[in-house]
């Protein structure tokens, strides 16, 4: 399997994440799918505790003089192996065909989840990935489908996007850029395909231009 890059859109309903994945999408390489129902925090934690079980293990074999030996499951494996095996895993699993250079996935229910930030930092050391953090306006988005039932949209969305700014700011070893709603209508996406490494020439730009025709939403 090739080492992949990893690009990963954090935001919330109705932001237009779908047509952001046709954006990215018509980049050559890249398969960025849509949501997984936030499955991937349960990844980090049978990676935790494949990292503590391997601590354990080496206590043990050193307690007990069975260095070398095959008694322990996880002897063959360092901290650096165990990384490379989830990584390789959360590659193949979004792209099982191996078709694909960058892959990632968006997701929309990241509001809510106490330990977004540890889970964020968790993520980027596994894959040395980027991140999208995509907004739109708060006036727009809560006025759109489930959205509009919800007395309190304007306040959850808000502080979730302030949330993700501080983070932006505490946390600048991350490679992470913020893109609005807005950018991609105007096709104002020189900043975003600088902060992929990705080339934003006229066959791009005809690229998105086709990508926005398109209906990618409900």
């Amino acid at each position: 399997m090739q080492d992949k890059k990893f690009v990963f859109v954090i935001t919330y309903g109705r932001s237009g994440s779908t047509l952001l994945n046709g954006i990215l999408n018509s980049i050559p390489g890249y398969r960025i799918l849509g949501e997984n129902n936030n499955m991937f925090p349960m990844i980090k934690k049978t990676y935790m505790m494949a990292c503590e079980a391997l601590g354990a293990n080496v206590q043990m074999e050193t307690e007990f003089g069975l260095l070398g030996s095959r008694n322990s499951w996880y002897n063959p494996q360092t901290l650096s192996g165990i990384k490379q095996v989830f990584r390789d895993f959360m590659g193949g699993f979004l792209d099982p065909d191996d078709k694909y250079s960058t892959v990632g996935f968006k997701e929309i229910r990241y509001q809510n989840m106490q330990d977004l930030e540890g889970f964020l930092i968790w993520l980027n050391l596994l894959t040395d990935c980027k991140f999208i953090f995509l907004t739109r306006s708060l006036e727009d988005t809560c006025k759109s489908m489930w959205h509009a039932n919800n007395p309190k949209c304007k306040q959850q969305l808000g502080g979730f996007e302030m949330r993700m700014k501080q983070f932006m700011r505490s946390n600048s070893f991350i490679p992470m850029v913020h893109l609005d709603y807005s950018d991609m209508v105007d096709c104002n996406l020189a900043e975003l395909y600088l902060f992929l490494d990705a080339e934003y020439d006229d066959a791009a730009c005809d690229r998105v231009k086709k990508v926005l025709t398109k209906k990618h939403s409900y």
